[in-house]
């Protein structure tokens, strides 16, 4: 939407919305019992704990015990515990992970463990038999980026410097056999993915997968050596000989339209005594040359299931493919014209034959597609064409998530919004066969405190038959086992005592849920979280800090217990702590998500202002000339873009952290899925009129902070020093604070990033300076 059409909204809004002088009656610091530090909230002090198991069969689970620091094994038919192994067992390599073989004869242990990027990491491993009692190393003891272990049985298949190693045996001396020979480090990776795979496909550090019986092996190899280089420094510890000199860390890293990495999918036989690989290719005739390889599983022991799309993502195949020949045919066809394709991994019945999938359904000609789970059928005598497609849920609700496949029930488990409740999630079963209507598992379940739980995850055994259900809100969390057939209560498992005692008798934030039309049709989503015992008579005024993220599909406003900083501002500060989900949020259906399809910066930016306008009209105690906007990461643009095109003075303030600026700067697959490439020919428009780079002007007056890490790989310092040139070159004066050596999450510097946060509100509030650690 062009900024002339948003002004024009925004001046017929302020009709109803009038700007008002201030006044005398605000707020003291008057702080609510037992108010909540600055510290006290961003250390994790006040974090819960969840389900901390790993199920290893289908009615026991692996934990480590708080108290003696064992690995214990629990049988939840039989509510009983017993000793794997003895602390002193991972205190040898001081561990920092463990895993137990498929058929429980051995432990594989990691330790030394280092970060890579958001998801990878790179550690050492033994194996530890549990009957001889003695360790093994793996690859030497080298430093390894993965490791899997088979499905069944004891083998595994690592990968060093990114080449796939397999070992058919866990036992000590058994020979580890390579399997690949092309790797090359920061460039050609085979079992793992590179950058952007890892950060924006398949959400994990590992691209192989063991077929079921552990007899195959599919893994993919990326080749990034086209893709350009992207750089940051490093600049070490201050005041040492080794910091004399910075580093420079290069990271292959492609951006809108240029070279993509280049991805290929094979499998090997892990039963043969030399190994060959079969590809299995991509359908380039559907997804071009240029395509993206979305989900890798198996059907069964001898056929793989792939997801292919094309570049930007509106278009794509399940195929399966026998993994013996490669050959490949599409099952089912994906295709979006409005927007983009969520591709969610199938879920096997156990013989290839259905699976169940996510997928949009229209719900009616005024409702519009939602998520739904939906049943694929491959035709027993027509294998190889398109499978019939039924969906098995209904209604203007969202599917979130598929746990799996019950298949001595014949029933799929699932996560999913109830009917029109975005911020709640629900945990329901199915029939695999549509026989009947989904069952809620834990709609009847109640908080420790009374209260219907509204926010619910779980966690199933390798069978389904049974799963430690979390609540997680309204209030603190706490855990319970159950038989999932019948949805019948074991035992509680975890009541978060800690947490429950830390809050006792403590006044929390006063929460206000508004509905708020906005253009189009559509009705964005608003919480305030409010001072404990505000004034909301009006007589009062307090100010209002609204929290963004507003990226695509995003969901703010959730049901699930925190007690993060926005706790701290309002019992510590007695600021509003505000969140609106506008169009582009996810969890409402499609139309309202594809709102922002192909013009970022725009409706999901405007809602910001709206909304904001509404709650200061509606509620007299907000303060409409203390009004100030923050957030990080997408939220840090969203905040920027709200700046750029508020041209009535809405907000006063706003704080970017680790901003995308322009997105031409950010990653390709991210950055294209939801607006095109930004060529003459398709959308160099939409990426010109999203870039805050270009709308400057408009932070002219406004108090403005940005905050970025310099060794940020996901939303790079480039973006920031854009901004920065930009504002510097109009002589509009703004706050800057860098972060040396600090990713994207400024995890070791968060208390000073808050500390800092906290000192520019005060300024903006014309509240005082003092920062209540706690």
């Amino acid at each position: 939407m062009a900024i002339a059409t948003i002004v024009q909204i925004l001046l017929k809004t302020c009709v109803v919305a009038p700007i008002l002088l201030a006044t005398d009656a605000r707020p003291p610091v008057n702080r609510a019992k037992g108010a909540f530090g600055l510290e006290e909230v961003i250390s994790g002090e006040l974090s819960s704990v969840g389900f901390s198991g790993t199920w290893i069969s289908g009615t026991q689970f692996l934990y480590t015990d708080r108290l003696t620091g064992d690995v214990l094994k629990y049988d939840v038919s039989t509510l009983s515990a017993s000793v794997l192994v003895k602390r002193p067992v991972l205190e040898e390599y001081r561990a920092t992970s463990y895993e137990l073989s498929a058929d429980g004869l051995f432990l594989l242990i990691g330790y030394d463990l280092q970060a890579g990027f958001r998801h990878s990491t790179v550690s050492r491993f033994v194996i530890y038999d549990l009957s001889s009692r003695t360790y093994s190393p793996v690859a030497g003891g080298a430093l390894l980026q993965l490791v899997r272990l088979a499905q069944k049985g004891n083998a595994l298949a690592f990968v060093l410097d990114n080449d796939i190693y397999y070992r058919p045996s866990s036992y000590s001396g058994t020979e580890e056999k390579r399997i690949t020979y092309n790797g090359i480090p920061g460039v050609v990776y085979n079992g793992v993915p590179d950058w952007v795979y890892e950060e924006e496909v398949l959400g994990s550090g590992s691209a192989l997968w063991f077929s079921p019986e552990g007899t195959s092996l599919a893994f993919a190899t990326f080749n990034d050596g086209d893709v350009k280089t992207a750089s940051y420094f490093h600049y070490g510890n201050p005041g040492t000989l080794d910091s004399q000199y910075s580093d420079t860390i290069n990271i292959r890293y492609p951006k809108p339209g240029t070279t993509n990495p280049l991805v290929s999918l094979h499998v090997v036989d892990l039963t043969k005594p030399s190994f060959s690989f079969v590809d299995l290719p991509a359908p380039v005739d559907v997804v071009s040359l240029d395509h993206i390889l979305y989900t890798v599983d198996w059907a069964n022991d001898y056929e793989v299931s792939v997801v292919w799309t094309n570049r930007v993502q509106n278009l794509g195949v399940l195929q399966i493919c026998t993994a013996s020949t490669g050959n490949c045919h599409t099952i089912h066809q994906l295709s979006e014209t409005a927007g983009w394709l969520e591709v969610v991994p199938p879920t096997f019945d156990g013989s290839g034959a259905r699976l169940a999938t996510v997928l949009p359904q229209d719900q009616g000609s005024t409702q519009g597609n939602y998520a739904q789970v939906t049943l694929l059928s491959r035709r027993a005598s027509l294998r190889e064409s398109l499978a019939m497609e039924t969906p098995l849920t209904f209604g203007r609700s969202v599917v979130t998530y598929i746990y799996g496949w019950d298949k001595t029930n014949d029933t799929i488990y699932y996560q999913s919004t109830p009917e029109l409740s975005p911020s709640q999630r629900h945990v329901y079963a199915v029939a695999a066969d549509g026989s009947s209507a989904p069952r809620c598992l834990s709609c009847d379940v109640q908080t420790l405190e009374g209260r219907a739980c509204l926010y619910a995850s779980a966690s199933f055994s390798t069978d389904l038959s049974y799963l430690a259900l979390t609540c997680s809100g309204p209030d603190p969390p706490h855990v319970a086992l159950y038989r999932a057939k019948d949805a019948s209560l074991l035992a509680l498992w975890e009541i978060n005592q800690n947490l429950r005692q830390k809050i006792a008798g403590r006044d929390l934030p006063e929460i206000v849920n508004v509905d708020v039309d906005v253009p189009d049709g559509f009705v964005a989503k608003a919480r305030l979280w409010l001072p404990p015992g505000a004034d909301t008579s009006g007589q009062t005024k307090y100010p209002m800090l609204v929290y963004v993220y507003g990226g695509p599909n995003s969901v703010q406003i959730s049901d699930a217990f925190t007690l993060g900083w926005g706790a701290y501002l309002t019992t510590n500060r007695s600021i509003i702590y505000a969140l609106i989900d506008g169009r582009g949020s996810g969890l409402k259906g499609d139309d309202m998500k594809f709102s922002v399809y192909r013009r970022l910066g725009s409706v999901e930016i405007e809602d910001q202002i709206l909304v904001t306008i509404t709650l200061q009209s509606r509620f007299p105690y907000i303060d409409q000339t203390r009004t100030a906007i923050w957030g990080w990461s997408y939220g840090g643009y969203a905040t920027a873009m709200t700046l750029a095109i508020d041209r009535l003075a809405i907000f006063k303030c706003g704080a970017s952290v680790a901003p995308v600026t322009s997105w031409i700067y950010y990653d390709s697959i991210y950055t294209e899925r939801y607006m095109g490439l930004p060529s003459l020919e398709d959308n160099q428009q939409g990426y010109n009129n999203s870039d805050v780079t270009r709308l400057v002007e408009n932070f002219r007056g406004k108090q403005f902070y940005l905050l970025h890490g310099n060794a940020d790989d996901n939303v790079h310092y480039l973006q920031a020093m854009e901004l920065s040139r930009a504002l510097e070159l109009a002589n509009i004066l703004f706050r800057q604070q860098s972060y040396p050596d600090e990713n994207h999450s400024l995890r070791s510097v968060l208390l000073h990033v808050y500390t800092s946060m906290d000192q520019f509100w005060a300024q903006c509030f014309d509240l005082d300076n003092f920062a209540a650690y706690g």
